[in-house]
């Protein structure tokens, strides 16, 4: 009996091996630049992007999560960055308190890591190999980091590397400067400190870039770069539209080179990678993302599918309902009519619907599917909508 659970365990392990390496890729490198917005990879002219995307397929429009980062409520007991990163890595938009990763989908054989400029990434941790994920660590010391795990494993199969100041330029060089500085407001001034920080970011990628050529990996390397969101105006300001973009690159084996696809959403990327990679995924739920199978080369499609965009609906209802809401609150402290609405929009005895705002994102599944809560947020919407219009009668539904 001992031998055969030896066996059996030698051919879990040939299994791995050769799942590793489904379509040719070997490894997976998940790079982001915190706070890129997708303008800037042309608009400072980043020679090691431009080089992927042309290498790659890259996406016209990227969405994610609403790109709020509260350390509040029962989401900020137990994740510690911004909603797009949690969703990402998860691969859905539906989260759970102690939140199940792609990482850990990976063979317990896998060599993984895990390096960021911030302790904001630590929720993530569990499961990686190796971590390095401390404020004030330089982009060029996590590049250092990854390379040092490569030379001394000889592979490391999973890869997330979260590079930090771009970011930081944004919201403290950017979002906060007073008005006697051209960049105050404006990450895209010339000489800004975000550009700076950008034009290091692209060279440090580039450094990782030359080792994995050099040691004869690039070939087998499956490379997923995006960022985590970047108004023009500094930081992601979750109310400015442009902060819900991210650029997606895709690059390496079986990706479509010099290829564009008009749409995709942060949880698409996750899906797609596992799909590419042989990786069976557990977080299969209402809030998954699709694969891309548009960007893949093995992939004849008949027709393009179109993508179903509710991350970019649900956005709109989030702000939507942000500003009708301050109306309402504002409204209720003189009309006891809107304040009793109020009250019973927040009762699910007393009203059909709640709304799924981002302080409910643990409560977000509980929908069922991402158009259930596009129709449960909408019925709130127009019911306030109504009611700020005089046109709404209590008790009327």
């Amino acid at each position: 009996m001992k031998t055969i659970s030896v066996l059996l365990g030698y051919l879990f392990i040939f299994q791995v091996a050769v799942g590793q390496k489904a379509n040719g890729i070997e490894r997976v490198i998940l790079f982001y630049i915190d706070g890129i917005h997708p303008l800037a990879i042309d608009k400072f002219q980043l020679t090691n992007l431009s080089a992927l995307k042309r290498g790659g397929t890259c996406v016209e429009k990227g969405i994610m999560t609403f790109p709020v980062h509260p350390t509040l409520w029962p989401y900020g007991e137990h994740h510690t960055t911004s909603l797009p990163n949690i969703t990402t890595l998860a691969g859905t938009a539906f989260i759970d308190p102690d939140q199940h990763f792609f990482h850990h989908d990976l063979p317990e054989n896998f060599i993984k890591l895990h390096a960021a400029g911030s302790n904001a990434y630590r929720s993530m941790n569990e499961g990686f190999n190796y971590v390095l994920t401390r404020s004030g660590v330089s982009d060029s010391a996590l590049i250092d980091f990854a390379i040092d795990a490569f030379n001394k494993e000889k592979e490391v199969h999973f890869v997330r590397i979260h590079l930090q100041e771009a970011g930081i330029a944004g919201r403290e060089q950017s979002g906060k400067a007073k008005d006697n500085v051209p960049w105050a407001q404006n990450i895209f001034a010339a000489h800004s400190p975000y550009q700076k920080a950008m034009i290091n970011a692209d060279r440090q990628i580039g450094r990782l870039f030359s080792y994995l050529k050099q040691s004869g990996k690039w070939n087998s390397t499956l490379i997923v770069f995006m960022g985590d969101g970047q108004a023009k105006a500094g930081w992601h300001l979750y109310m400015f539209e442009d902060a819900w973009l991210t650029p997606i690159i895709f690059h390496g084996p079986k990706v479509k080179p010099n290829h564009t696809i008009a749409y995709a959403e942060n949880i698409d990327v996750i899906p797609t990678m596992a799909y590419l990679w042989g990786i069976k995924m557990k977080n299969i739920n209402g809030g998954t993302g699709k694969v891309l199978r548009e960007m893949l080369t093995n992939e004849n499609l008949p027709y393009a599918e179109e993508h179903p965009r509710w991350l970019e609906k649900i956005n709109y209802q989030l702000k939507e309902y942000t500003v009708l809401k301050a109306k309402a609150d504002i409204q209720s402290a003189e009309d006891p009519k809107m304040n009793l609405l109020l009250m019973e929009l927040m009762h699910e005895g007393l009203s059909e619907h709640q709304f799924y705002y981002f302080d409910r994102i643990l409560e977000w599944k509980q929908a069922g599917s991402l158009q259930r809560m596009h129709e449960s947020n909408q019925w709130v919407i127009e019911t306030l909508k109504k009611s700020l219009q005089g046109s709404y009668e209590l008790g009327s539904r």
